[in-house]
């Protein structure tokens, strides 16, 4: 299963991936055909400070609690996507107050949930992060490829006479 995946050792709060979220979502061509646009766009993901940067979007859980407390069944999963139908959406807040990760709030606007819906398949926001806080893949793979990289790292040090301790 795809999914986003975050290092919140590499964000370093710029919120490029919150602003092309909102670009893209607004359906206009450019930030600033978006910026003058009605209503205002609104990102998915979200950037917060408690210390350090971290992006913060819906995760799609595979058993997602959202869809589960949603009254009028307005949360599918959608190739691997948790999305919201927003003709069935009630706006109630069931599915805010139960996301674990607290990705999920309301648009004031049309009073219905907003979230995540991983751009069909084409994150904009994992295009739009330079440093590489944001990828995009099957998470399994994602995952070894993190652990070759740092089994590369630990053989390195090895070869060169490995660490010692100084008495």
């Amino acid at each position: 299963m795809k999914s986003i995946f975050v290092n919140p050792e590499r964000c370093i709060g710029c919120k490029s991936c919150q602003i092309q979220c909102a670009v893209s979502h607004s359906g206009k061509d450019s930030i600033f055909e978006a910026i003058y646009a009605e209503p205002t766009p609104k990102p998915r993901i979200f950037v917060e400070y408690m210390g350090v940067a971290v992006p913060l979007q819906c995760r799609h859980c595979e058993n997602a609690p959202c869809m589960a407390a949603c009254p009028s069944n307005a949360i599918k999963k959608e190739d691997g996507a948790v999305v919201v139908e927003k003709e069935k959406c009630i706006g109630c807040k069931a599915c805010v107050m139960v996301c674990p990760f607290g990705a999920m709030s309301i648009d004031v606007g049309e009073s219905k949930v907003l979230k995540c819906d991983l751009c069909g398949g084409n994150p904009a926001c994992v295009s739009a992060c330079k440093t590489g806080a944001l990828q995009y893949g099957d998470i399994l793979e994602l995952i070894k490829e993190k652990r070759k990289k740092y089994l590369k790292s630990m053989l390195k040090i090895v070869a060169i006479g490995g660490v010692h301790e100084c008495k």
